[in-house]
């Protein structure tokens, strides 16, 4: 019987060889199967006009192969793997061997987990109730390519090419936005939402305090609420807060509607 898996691993390795280093993980709960590093070979010229600490840092990135004898066959792969892809400013990628039935790849497709992918599995992430996180790795995310994500040659110089595609020349910068987006994505609109009760000395200051004539303080704790994606996720208890709440009347007759305000 054909073993897929070890034809794609080979090709992988044999294909990396002719620009980098691949080292294989030993343990299958990391989420990828390679790391792979490419050394930058640093010309005299580029030494002479640029300090040594300046230089670009080294590419390393972690790649998982499939594997497949079909044509286009999204990739589903565990909740748990994909929560560790997108924890680490590295580049991540799932390199999709099509072999048609032969001994030799036809085809591959790099599929880069990008920010589209880093939103989807954040928003899949928050979805989750977190008493289920030890169920993370029996959940899936889909990973589809198309032919635009074809390697332009089956060597180690397209897989260069499509990864440098992606990554740019500088894989630090790369880093860097990558975490940032990570961190960001999904607090777009709300992210707070907070939680209280005030007493109210009576029904003449609740009308003032409608009617704009006064503000209604508050001194206390109350209840905050991290949103994301419009989830709502931890609730946390804060204390020693102090609020000052001003409503305002408005509309063309100022009957309309009114605003509130806290400060």
């Amino acid at each position: 019987m054909r073993d897929l898996g070890t034809m794609g691993e080979m090709t992988f390795a044999s294909w990396s060889a002719q620009v980098g280093v691949a080292n294989k993980s030993d343990n299958d709960k990391t989420g990828w199967d390679f790391i792979f590093e490419n050394i930058i070979e640093t010309d005299t010229d580029q030494l002479s006009n640029d300090p040594i600490d300046k230089l670009p840092t080294p590419l390393k990135c972690f790649i998982q192969v499939k594997s497949t004898d079909n044509k286009l066959e999204d990739q589903a792969i565990s909740l748990s793997h994909c929560q560790r892809f997108i924890g680490s400013g590295d580049p991540v990628f799932i390199l999709v061997l099509e072999f048609d039935g032969f001994t030799e790849c036809q085809r591959a497709y790099l599929i880069h987990v990008g920010n589209d992918y880093i939103r989807k599995i954040k928003k899949r992430l928050r979805e989750i109730n977190s008493s289920d996180i030890h169920k993370l790795h029996k959940m899936t995310i889909t990973f589809s390519y198309t032919e635009q994500d074809k390697l332009p040659s089956l060597n180690g110089v397209g897989l260069q090419q499509a990864i440098s595609h992606y990554v740019g020349s500088r894989p630090e910068l790369y880093a860097k936005n990558k975490l940032e987006y990570a961190e960001k994505v999904g607090y777009e609109g709300p992210t707070v939402r907070c939680k209280f009760q005030i007493k109210v000395p009576g029904e003449e200051s609740l009308i003032e305090w409608a009617l704009g004539e006064r503000s209604l303080d508050y001194t206390g704790g109350f209840i905050e609420t991290d949103i994301r994606f419009n989830i709502a996720g931890r609730r946390e208890r804060l204390d020693g807060g102090k609020l000052s709440i001003e409503a305002k009347l408005s509309g063309p007759h100022c009957q309309d509607h009114f605003s509130v305000k806290i400060r």
